[in-house]
């Protein structure tokens, strides 16, 4: 499991829980999702990817999509406003939609992609 985040309080705190809860093979990664990007593009290791915060899917899918290893899939939280508008960035860069869910408590959706 590795965990992506550019905040050093909130690196330390994943840190912490992550050893109280005996999680081995866990890394913290403390820098901008982009630079994570670069350095782990070269090893399509991930089976899934999460991306909270990072920008619209047509923004988060593309440094996304080279961590995964093959048929990996990309799960981001969009706003309830632009979920149309994540739909056709995602199509548009050749990903299939196959989930998407929301909740009565939050003004999200969360969606599941696929490289086609």
């Amino acid at each position: 499991l590795t965990c992506v985040e550019s905040v050093r309080k909130k690196c330390l705190f994943v840190t912490d829980s992550a050893r109280d809860l005996g999680l081995e093979r866990f890394d913290v990664f403390r820098g901008r999702a982009e630079l994570f990007a670069e350095d782990a593009a070269a090893t399509k290791e991930f089976d899934l990817a999460s991306s909270r915060g990072v920008g619209r899917p047509a923004e988060s899918l593309p440094l996304i999509f080279p961590l995964l290893r093959a048929g990996g899939l990309a799960r981001v939280y969009v706003p309830l406003s632009e979920v149309e508008t994540a739909e056709k960035d995602g199509s548009a860069l050749g990903w299939e939609l196959v989930e998407s869910f929301g909740s009565a408590l939050a003004p999200i959706v969360v969606q599941s992609w696929r490289k086609r």
